[in-house]
């Protein structure tokens, strides 16, 4: 039977944030005055399969994490959900020969989840990387959606490899915690802040592997289908997100990634009113301004992750996104904070 899920753009399941009220209430704080406090329902989190704006989601992880003064809140909260809270997608996945395929099926159909960010499955030189990217930045709570989603990574990935799989290492788009061993505590392997991803980085033979224990298909063929699936629009906004963390973007790239012609991409888009150019150009403002609030990367090297040659390239468009420099933007948020 068809899985059919429509999430709007923007918003995802509250299933992950099921374990936030008990989380709380060990930590010596309180759902309950965060959910009056930003108008929410008391029951909102009951229903795991309620949807919620990400940025309503992190403005309540924020606010949670300031509560109990607890830093790393989002690492806490991910660690008690997994392959289980995915629904559909879970049950999917462990219907996969190997580890490579469930993870496509993660890529692939996250959407009946989650349409606020995308997973990306990044192989280079031998290795890959496991990573969850939001396709907004600089909010509150970032960083603690950040953590969760990849604890919830390696949760996943211990699903399909068994409980003793380690990630070769971790790399974190945020600045480093006061407790990084909490971190490596968890994960098990070095952790790396200040990075351009938030991933999981393991081996490419990983991907080969069969499932540590699969499941046997019942009552007939699944299949998940997204009756919400992106228009053309939200295809090239994520194939651009991909390609720019994976180190480089442009038309021809994403035509190939989407298997259609430059010619039959732009056409689809104009029909849409949109172009690949506007595409272009909100991600990269997204992907700069959530570098710039979470991490202490250079300008320089956050202008070559989106696609500048220069840094002087990347300050023209940032004053033309927001009418000032990439750093005075940069310093205004860090005296908010």
């Amino acid at each position: 039977m068809p899985v059919e899920f429509v999430v709007p753009q923007g918003h995802l399941r509250v299933a992950p944030l099921g374990a936030l009220p008990e989380l709380l209430r060990k930590l010596g704080g309180n759902l309950q005055p965060l959910l009056v406090a930003l108008r929410l329902p008391g029951d909102v989190l009951d229903d795991p399969n309620r949807l919620l704006p990400i940025l309503t989601v992190g403005e309540l992880l924020a606010q949670a994490a300031e509560q109990v003064k607890c830093e790393h809140l989002g690492l806490l909260l991910g660690i008690s959900a997994g392959i289980g809270q995915l629904g559909a997608i879970g049950q999917m996945m462990r219907l996969m020969p190997t580890v490579g395929s469930a993870l496509d099926v993660l890529q692939r159909l996250i959407e009946l989840h989650d349409r606020a960010g995308i997973v990306s499955l990044r192989r280079q030189d031998g290795q890959v990387g496991l990573g969850y990217h939001l396709f907004e930045g600089g909010f509150p709570g970032v960083l603690h959606i950040q953590d969760a989603a990849i604890a919830v990574g390696l949760n996943i990935m211990r699903a399909l490899c068994g409980q003793d799989w380690v990630p070769e290492r971790m790399s974190f788009a945020h600045r480093a915690p006061a407790n990084v061993q909490v971190y490596e505590a968890f994960f098990g392997c070095p952790c790396q802040f200040d990075s351009l991803r938030t991933e999981l980085l393991f081996r490419v033979e990983h991907l080969q592997a069969t499932l540590h224990e699969p499941c046997e298909q019942e009552g007939g063929e699944t299949s998940g289908r997204a009756s919400g699936s992106p228009d053309w629009s939200g295809r090239v906004r994520n194939a651009t997100y991909l390609l720019l963390l994976s180190g480089g973007c442009s038309q021809q790239l994403i035509a190939t990634h989407l298997q259609i012609s430059v010619r039959t991409l732009n056409r689809r888009l104009a029909e849409e009113g949109s172009s690949y150019v506007e595409l272009l150009d909100r991600a990269r403002f997204a992907i700069s301004r959530m570098l710039l609030k979470e991490t202490e990367l250079s300008i320089k090297a956050i202008a070559g992750l989106v696609g500048y040659t220069d840094a002087a390239s990347f300050n023209r468009a940032f004053r033309r996104w927001t009418a000032c420099t990439p750093l005075s933007w940069r310093l205004e948020r860090q005296l908010r904070v």
